[in-house]
Formats: structure tokens, C-alpha cells, sequence
């Protein structure tokens, strides 16, 4: 749970850092095939070399990655996790 709880704080700052003061950060978490996606999404343009290592490093330690994808409203980062059997996401949070 505290790698969850870094991967969501360090997301939020880096769109809080990208984002004019006055406008939305929405943060999402959604069932996906027996896990979790973790959504993170403001205003700006989608760029996967904003997110830091320590973010990337725990996704990765969690079987995850982490994605940037263009929305309507400008940009989400995407944390999910795989199974153990790499078949899926599966529960965000176990080390």
C-alpha cells in the first residue's frame, strides 16, 4: 500500500506542477479484469518522460507500468498492474 500511496502522490504532483492554478485534476481508480487502473489526468499534453523514476520505479516493482495518453480534455496517466501470471491487471497494492 505505501508504494500505491507514493505511485498516486508523486502523479499528483507532476500535474499539479503541470497545471494552471484554477484547473482540474481528476484522479480515477477503476475494476479492470480482477485489478485496478489508477488514473491520473489534467490539462496538458501527454508526456510519459514527465513522470519520475521513483513513479515508474515503484509501478515496476509492482508488475506495472505506467502509460500517458491524450484525452479530450488533455492528457492521463495511467498506473496498472499486472497478475502475478502476467495474464492482466490484477489488486493494486501488494508489493
Amino acid at each position: 500500500p505505501q508504494r500505491t500511496e507514493r505511485i498516486l502522490a508523486g502523479l499528483l504532483e507532476m500535474c499539479a506542477e503541470r497545471t494552471q492554478s484554477g484547473k482540474t485534476i481528476v484522479v480515477r481508480l477503476q475494476h479492470a479484469d480482477a485489478g485496478a487502473i489508477l488514473s491520473v489526468e489534467d490539462h496538458g499534453t501527454p508526456n510519459e518522460g514527465d513522470v519520475s523514476s521513483v513513479v515508474r520505479r515503484f509501478a515496476e516493482l509492482q508488475g506495472g507500468t505506467v502509460t500517458a495518453e491524450a484525452t479530450d480534455s488533455g492528457a492521463a496517466f495511467r498506473v496498472w498492474r499486472l497478475s502475478a501470471n502476467g495474464e492482466g491487471p490484477a489488486g493494486f497494492g501488494a508489493p
